[in-house]
């Protein structure tokens, strides 16, 4: 999910499968959201009244819409704070993290690798940077051996020294 400004671009959330998006109407106030399929997708558009009538009906669908929200928020939030607070490799390093957490995988070899193909473009706007900072940020990181690029995968290979530099803004 992303917002686009005088041809800016940041984007907010990367969506996983069972969702929301799209939530702007819930408040009945318009607001510009784009969102962009990484892969093959199905969409499903619910009426605000049918959405009303199921949250009523539903408790759990109530509880993990505000689960969803909060998530989210705290997400948002973080990643605003890394662009106001941190340099670019720091903030690579958290959202990295992030992904970790999100779509993270282990390998034979005890390494993270982040499933999702992400171009250096896609991750920039993830974190509020150009895509050739991105690619120094990178070079950082990997140079601090706690990041391999390979076949246009990421691994973390030490996830201890992603979280220093992370923190270390």
């Amino acid at each position: 999910m992303y917002g686009m400004s005088g041809g800016n671009e940041i984007t907010f959330d990367v969506l996983r499968f069972g969702t929301v998006f799209g939530i702007a109407s819930l408040m009945e106030r318009t607001q510009d959201e784009y969102a962009m399929a990484l892969e093959p997708s199905r969409v499903g558009v619910l009426g605000l009244s049918d959405f009303w009538h199921l949250i009523r009906k539903i408790p759990e669908v109530n509880a993990r819409l505000v689960k969803v929200l909060g998530d989210r928020l705290r997400l948002t939030r973080g990643r605003m704070a890394d662009i106001a607070l941190k340099e670019t490799p720091a903030r690579l390093a958290s959202l990295l993290l992030d992904l970790v957490q999100s779509e993270g995988v282990v390998t034979r070899e005890g390494h993270y690798k982040i499933v999702s193909h992400y171009t250096h473009e896609q991750l920039a706007a993830m974190i509020g940077a150009k895509r050739v900072a991105v690619t120094r940020a990178f070079g950082t990181l990997q140079n601090s051996e706690c990041v391999r690029l390979f076949r246009r995968q990421i691994y973390v290979v030490d996830l201890d020294a992603l979280k220093r530099v992370a923190i270390a803004g």
